[in-house]
């Protein structure tokens, strides 16, 4: 059986929040998440397609930020709320 690679994604985006949240449409963006005005997971997701995610391939997410954005406990927060969305909507899923 061959390993499986691990799937890298990178997205900038000017705050955190718009990883879960949509931003402002912002037609002069050259940041997608706010360009098409969606979250940025919903990019991310699209980019992964149901086949990737579905046969449990590893993922690496960068999520590169303004220096100014990024806090001594960003990861930490970060990786909190992206548990938490993930098993949102596992649970809503499910339902």
């Amino acid at each position: 059986m061959s390993e499986l690679t691990t799937k890298q994604i990178t997205v900038k985006l000017d705050d955190i929040a718009h990883l879960f949240v949509a931003p402002e449409f912002d037609p002069f963006s050259d940041q997608e998440a706010e360009l098409l005005g969606q979250p940025a997971l919903a990019s991310v997701l699209r980019q992964l397609g149901p086949a990737t995610v579905w046969k449990g391939h590893p993922l690496g997410l960068t999520v590169q930020l303004p220096p100014d954005k990024i806090t001594p406990d960003l990861k930490t927060r970060a990786e909190q709320a992206l548990d938490r969305f993930c098993t949102a909507h596992i649970t809503d899923r499910e339902a």
